[in-house]
């Protein structure tokens, strides 16, 4: 009966037969064990991919990456894309890319982390909500730090000492005060002690 295999390129021996094996793949300079059906040459040891599964060995090294790294495998993305109810091109519209790069990712091109995270926020409303919440936070804030103007001392009643911090604020345009009462006797080491932090503020003044 005529073998359909080739025979071995490293013993010339013996035809390769098939077997199920672990090959090593390799991608962006890393090296992944795969399980996958393959070709073996049973008097030398030698393995390889066939030719026409070779596309699939990559695709799952580049998963196997992609999953060591946080990053949505191939699979993942396509689903992603078709809960949306999008073809590849309405996908590239949504996403601001060309299509060719959803062709790509989704037959083992792996995407870099920016591109990963920009799929993750417009197609998991978690994520989306996630970013909201973070952006919210971070316009709620001042957007420049205070800037140090002064210290002043006064003593409101008798053995209380009261420290004002006027700071002058960019970020609304105003001056702040911010106060620290302590005992009178500590009226010298404060009110010297200029530029340091402030992180409470009690009162507005003109």
């Amino acid at each position: 009966m005529k073998t359909t295999t080739p025979k071995c390129p490293e013993c010339g021996k013996c035809y390769l037969e098939p077997a199920t094996t672990t090959l090593t793949g390799a991608t962006h300079g890393e090296r992944f064990d795969i399980i996958t059906d393959a070709l073996c040459c049973p008097n030398c040891g030698f393995k390889t991919i066939p030719t026409e599964t070779m596309g699939q060995f990559a695709l799952r090294v580049a998963d196997a990456y992609r999953q060591k790294h946080g990053l949505l495998t191939s699979s993942q993305i396509k689903d992603r894309r078709l809960d949306l109810g999008m073809s590849q091109q309405q996908f590239a519209s949504y996403l601001g890319v060309g299509s060719s790069s959803i062709k790509r990712w989704e037959l083992g091109s792996i995407q870099d982390k920016a591109m990963n995270d920009l799929i993750l926020l417009k197609t998991d409303p978690r994520q989306a909500e996630a970013n909201l919440a973070e952006v919210q936070t971070r316009l709620s804030g001042p957007r420049w730090p205070p800037v140090f103007v002064d210290t002043v001392w006064t003593e409101p009643r008798p053995g209380v000492g009261v420290i004002w911090e006027i700071v002058d604020s960019p970020a609304y345009l105003s001056r702040y005060a911010w106060t620290r009462q302590c005992p009178a006797a500590q009226q010298p080491e404060l009110a010297g002690a200029n530029n340091r932090e402030l992180t409470s503020c009690s009162e507005l003044v003109a």
